[in-house]
């Protein structure tokens, strides 16, 4: 859809401020995050398919970027409190807490600490390895898990 996308910008008011980016190496993927202001991630349920876990959330919220996302599959779960959630299909809610994410200072300023945080506690290999520790120990009645 690169073409269509393109040619979509190109003939709107948005002429020079959609990047399209290829794909990149791992490597290079941090210097990209610490570039965003914000990342977007809407997506729709479709009747055979719903959006998984979005590594890419977690990501940005490691290197301090405010998260908005649509409430399709497990992007709410990933996000938590630390980012903006909106209502699948609803164009003028995500543009409102997009504006919100780069122009509220207090509140991109919560989204960058609380998603910093959210990760270390909760998204981290670290964390998910505690957690998932904690869980098998609750099944095996072993210990105080």
């Amino acid at each position: 859809m690169r073409e269509e996308l393109e040619g979509l910008a190109a003939g709107s008011n948005l002429a020079g401020r959609i990047h399209i980016q290829d794909p990149v190496e791992t490597s290079q993927l941090v210097k990209i995050l610490n570039a965003l202001d914000v990342l977007c991630l809407p997506s729709l349920t479709l009747k055979k398919w719903k959006e998984q876990y979005g590594r890419v959330i977690a990501e940005a919220m490691a290197c301090g970027v405010p998260v908005v996302g649509s409430n399709s599959g497990a992007i709410p779960e990933v996000i938590g409190s630390a980012g903006l959630v909106v209502p699948e299909n609803d164009s003028n809610l995500l543009a409102d807490a997009l504006s919100i994410a780069l122009f509220d200072e207090g509140t991109r300023e919560r989204m960058q600490r609380e998603g910093i945080d959210r990760v270390d506690k909760e998204l981290s290999c670290k964390a998910m390895a505690r957690n998932l520790h904690a869980f098998y120990g609750r099944l095996a009645g072993v210990g105080n898990a």
